[in-house]
């Protein structure tokens, strides 16, 4: 395992940035990323776009994750599935191996017990910053069923109709017309019509 080049409290400080304060579920996903990143020898900070991850929830565990690694939907290094676990797998690009690792069963209770000063919410989010990872998490090395999505080229067309650039290979072509999918399958916004008001008459001054 390597060491990451932030720390702990520099991640955290980012999501908590991003979501304008710390959540329990925030934590968990920053030490979840940091312990796959430890395990697969990538730090994101050196080694960019050398993660992909099937996240298995979305929100707050999500966004903690993509500060770590860098990956979301938004650049096609995440894929979100909805399995509502606060779990992801987490795949070495390069070398093809994938981790998975998921939220400890007793996490919440081992977070009450150590913080029992504290409401439950605060508990968790303190004491799951310093809880050892194995009563934090469980892991383990997977074999992948699924395929990681292809990230295409960069590659752009403009709609006939329309004339709208089309980005990402999401064209379609009909008769053999190159049409973007609004055009093609219906928008799902409708444009709407302004009347533009009557110029003010301007009085001349006096």
């Amino acid at each position: 395992m390597i060491a990451l080049r932030r720390s702990l409290a520099d991640h955290l400080a980012a999501c908590a940035v991003l979501h304008t304060r710390l959540c329990p579920k925030q934590v968990l996903g920053v030490r979840m990323a940091r312990l796959a990143c430890m395990h697969l020898d990538i730090d994101p900070d050196i080694t960019r776009k050398q993660i992909f991850v099937f996240m298995e929830c979305g929100r707050c565990a999500a966004d903690a994750v993509t500060i770590v690694t860098g990956a979301s939907p938004t650049n096609q290094l995440m894929q979100l599935m909805t399995y509502g676990k606060l779990a992801a797998t987490f795949v070495n690009l390069q070398m093809g191996s994938a981790l998975r690792v998921r939220e400890h069963p007793q996490s919440r209770q081992h977070a009450v017990q150590l913080m029992s000063h504290l409401p439950t919410w605060e508990a968790q989010r303190e004491a799951y910053q310093v809880i050892p990872d194995d009563q934090l998490f469980e892991w383990e090395w997977v074999k992948l069923l699924t395929p990681i999505p292809s990230i295409p080229d960069k590659h752009c067309v403009y709609c006939e109709v329309c004339r709208d650039r089309i980005n990402e290979h999401c064209e379609v072509t009909i008769f053999s017309q190159v049409l973007c999918k609004a055009c093609a399958y219906g928008a799902y916004y409708q444009p709407i019509q302004v009347e533009t008001p009557a110029l003010l008459a301007i009085h001349p001054a006096y």
